[in-house]
């Protein structure tokens, strides 16, 4: 054995020698003071009966302990609700016969066995080695008049019988202790129930926590590991009388304890002499089945599956209602069966329609990210595009400027509203000033805008071009959309024609053609344009005239005449020129020189008018 183990029970026998043991009795000439040394033993040395205080606590209670285990372990408390706050106790008899603790001289005990005994008042208390502290009369035939096993605490030990007596009323519960420090009595406990089935029950306060099951005739059904290798002799009492259950050991010199503890956990304990220190363990072993017989009304609720141990549960009833039932619904497996194909279907076929809208937000993703990286290689609506090849070309050359998006933004002070030089049909533009200094003109793509981004992409495709290398002389542009808010003026006055984004260009000696979408401004359209979709480089022409009177007028296409309230501009000029009035159209402001003086426009506009009314004359 450890050196360590042997020295800590050679000081534990010095101490038990210092103690005043006495024999295992109190009787009237002999009792037990709270003094630290006196105590009573049983005759086989197992339990020891005396004043001690619980873990931190200076409470003094009258308790038994195991007498030869070293770390004091109290199974049975006499005074648990009512302790003694110094060490003044004394146990003894009392002049009734009574076992009872007083504090100091008092006179009323502050603990008693409160027994009825008949004749002599000769009694005597004494510790047995199965733990119990029994009241017996002192004569020949000794007789129990009070026993501790009755009145139990927190721990069941061997042999003390748990359960409730219908003759008497006697119920013998296990109650927890408020906490390690006091014994008081707790909130959990563990009792038989004895409604219906009887089982053992564990509680929380008025709360079950856990059961036994009932009882099969050899064990708990709840408790599958207790067989007949079971280490304890089990006798299980179900009559008028009691309903109780005792657990008794096969071994004598087996310590083991159940205890309910303050957290409302059910444990048992052994002692294990070796190592000298309590282990919390279940000792069981497979059953090997068995038979019993329970009735129950209503629901059949709280079975068990157990994977190791349990008991096969065979149902008897009625064969009359079991063949109702069966021929009630002969399809009733093929019914269940059907559900679950068409649930599984129906689950498959939300799946497949899920994945199906998650690929389609995947590929609008994918498209959308493709538009927005200005990929022109397959446009079917610009069949003169350069294609991603000559793109790429023009990038590398550095014929055709690329620039990232933060450049823009920086160029533009962030797109700032002081730098917008105006708004058209496909958005905004800004002037902007790169890091070199150099001015630029920004065209910022609107997402409310009428047209889109493949008129966009068109404006920018027609930029390449005219910026390759290779084509520099051979291309037509038709602009189809020219008007005064597409004339952009620089610093000094220079016309700049700007938005080419519904342009078309013409190669070698292309000079027309045909579309089935008219875009552009009317007003400005030809009419053979704006009424059969021809176009042609006459189309600008028409165009340029009309912008080209806006300016002599002074006054804008969409202007409203009274005269002729169903006329436009060029309607108004045009009738004004048959009748040889075209004259009256000219602006006044054009009318007098920089010095305010009038000067001859029979010559000058009337030529001007002349080559104006030509341009936008009907063909």
């Amino acid at each position: 054995m450890n050196p360590v183990k042997w020295l800590v029970r050679i000081l534990f026998l010095l101490f038990l020698s210092l103690l005043s043991i006495a024999a295992d009795t109190i009787t009237l000439d002999h009792f037990i003071r709270d003094n630290g040394t006196e105590i009573v033993v049983s005759s086989g040395k197992v339990f020891a009966l005396g004043f001690f205080s619980p873990g931190r606590s200076r409470n003094r209670y009258v308790g038994i302990w195991y007498f030869q285990v070293p770390e004091q372990t109290v199974v049975w408390v006499a005074n648990r609700d009512n302790p003694i706050k110094d060490n003044s106790g004394n146990l003894r008899i009392d002049g009734r016969g009574n076992l009872a603790l007083f504090h100091g001289n008092q006179t009323v005990p502050v603990w008693s066995s409160n027994t009825s005994i008949t004749g002599t008042s000769n009694t005597i208390a004494q510790i047995l080695d199965s733990g119990n502290l029994v009241l017996l009369q002192n004569d020949t035939r000794r007789s129990v008049l009070w026993q501790s096993f009755d009145y139990p605490t927190n721990t069941l030990l061997p042999f003390m019988k748990l359960g409730l007596s219908f003759r008497t009323g006697l119920n013998r519960v296990i109650t927890s202790w408020k906490s390690p420090d006091d014994p008081g009595v707790g909130n959990c406990s563990y009792r038989i129930n004895p409604s219906g089935f009887p089982q053992l029950y564990l509680y929380k306060g008025s709360a079950p926590l856990w059961r036994t099951g009932s009882w099969t005739g050899r064990r708990w059904s709840g408790v599958p590991e207790m067989t007949s290798n079971y280490i304890f002799n089990i006798s299980f009492v179900n009559t008028v009388d009691e309903v109780s259950i005792t657990y008794g050991v096969r071994n004598s010199s087996f310590i083991t304890r159940m205890v309910t503890n303050e957290t409302g956990i059910q444990q048992r304990f052994t002692w294990n002499r070796e190592a000298q220190h309590w282990i919390g363990f279940c000792a069981y072993a497979e059953t090997d089945g068995g038979i019993g017989c329970l009735t129950w009304h209503g629901d059949l609720v709280d079975t068990r599956t157990y994977t190791d141990a349990g008991q096969d549960l065979y149902i008897r009833v009625d064969a009359n209602d079991l063949a109702r039932d069966t021929k009630k619904d002969p399809f009733h497996n093929k019914g269940v069966l059907a559900i679950t194909i068409v649930s599984a279907v129906v689950l498959f076929l939300i799946l497949l329609a899920l994945l199906h809208c998650l690929v389609t937000r995947l590929r609008r993703a994918e498209r959308r990210k493709k538009r927005n990286a200005f990929s022109f290689t397959s446009s079917s609506l610009f069949e003169d595009s350069l294609g991603e090849k000559e793109i790429d070309e023009s990038r590398r050359n550095g014929d055709l400027p690329f620039f990232d998006l933060s450049t823009i933004a920086a160029a533009t002070n962030n797109f700032s509203t002081d730098n917008k030089l105006g708004q058209g049909g496909f958005g905004t533009v800004y002037k902007g000033v790169l890091f070199n200094g150099k001015e630029i003109a920004v065209k910022r793509l609107s997402k409310h805008s009428g047209q889109g981004v493949q008129e966009f992409k068109n404006e920018i495709v027609l930029i390449a071009k005219l910026q390759h290398r290779n084509l520099d002389s051979r291309l037509r542009i038709i602009h189809r959309d020219l008007k005064a808010s597409n004339v952009l003026l620089d610093a000094e006055m220079n016309p700049k024609i700007s938005d080419f984004g519904m342009a078309r260009i013409f190669g070698g000696d292309q000079i027309e053609g045909d579309t089935k979408r008219v875009v552009g401004t009317y007003g400005y359209m030809s009419p053979e344009y704006a009424m059969h979709g021809h176009f042609s480089t006459k189309s600008d022409v028409y165009s340029f005239g009309v912008l080209l009177l806006e300016i002599i007028t002074g006054k804008k296409n969409s202007t409203y005449f009274p005269d002729n309230p169903s006329s436009n501009l060029v309607g108004h000029v045009w009738d004004l020129w048959e009748e040889d009035k075209a004259i009256e159209t000219v602006d006044s402001a054009l009318a007098k020189t920089q010095k305010g003086d009038e000067i001859s426009t029979s010559e000058g506009t009337g030529s001007v008018n002349d080559v104006t009314i030509t341009m936008v004359q009907a063909r």
